[in-house]
């Protein structure tokens, strides 16, 4: 189990991102946290980051501008794109949600937030 060297957090609420970023920094003390507040904002910071993309990607689904689901679309639905594993932490637990989620192969998991450090042991067991 390696330690992501860069995690790409893609949350709108500053709460959320402070405790998500808080555990990570926690398990991974080194780890490079790079932020987005939408989907669009992820998008231009992946675009950013081509040369030495993130490990892992933490996404939520309910943001303004570009929501998690128009940014899988984008995302993955044009490029195919299945790496880094996306991680889905969402306030939803509607099964509509999961399952869209789950239609891209690029979600690897489905957590409801807020982060939590089980969440933690999950993820480092899917990562190579």
């Amino acid at each position: 189990m390696a330690a992501p060297r860069k995690v790409l957090l893609v949350e709108d609420s500053e709460d959320d991102q402070f405790i998500t970023t808080y555990l990570l920094r926690k398990r991974w003390p080194g780890v490079e946290i790079v932020t987005a507040w939408n989907g669009e904002a992820a998008l231009e910071a992946l675009g950013d980051m081509a040369a030495v993309p993130p490990d892992l990607i933490l996404l939520d689904i309910n943001m303004p501008r570009m929501n998690g689901h128009e940014f899988l679309a984008e995302w993955c639905g044009a490029l195919g794109n299945t790496v880094p594993a996306v991680v889905m932490l969402s306030s939803s637990e509607q099964p509509r949600d999961v399952g869209q989620s789950a239609d891209y192969e690029a979600v690897r998991q489905y957590f409801v937030k807020p982060m939590r450090a089980e969440y933690l042991d999950t993820i480092d067991a899917m990562l190579p």
